[in-house]
């Protein structure tokens, strides 16, 4: 498996975070989920006008490809909320736990 975690710095406003959540939960999780290798998507209010989001896919190939489709989405949403480019950790799983 491999996962990538992004954390973006999203611009103050009154429910910004919520505009971010609604947007990405209506428009950039169907994307990913329908892409070949999903495994799961999550996106977490971090506090302080942050959010991460972390994707699982079952390499790193379909992680690339996956972000490629959603790359159009994620310039026309997150440029409008997002105070700069996100940062960005991705790798191999070497460890995980699942119910």
């Amino acid at each position: 498996m491999f996962a990538s975690v992004r954390q973006y710095t999203i611009n103050p406003g009154q429910d910004r975070i919520g505009e971010a959540a609604r947007d990405v939960q209506g428009g950039l999780g169907p994307i990913l989920s329908q892409a070949p290798g999903f495994v799961a998507y999550y996106v977490l209010d971090a506090g302080n006008n942050t959010v991460v989001a972390i994707s699982v896919f079952e390499s790193q190939a379909a992680e690339e490809a996956a972000e490629r489709a959603a790359l159009d989405w994620i310039r026309q949403h997150m440029a409008s909320l997002a105070s700069c480019p996100p940062r960005i950790a991705a790798g191999e799983v070497i460890a995980h736990e699942a119910k």
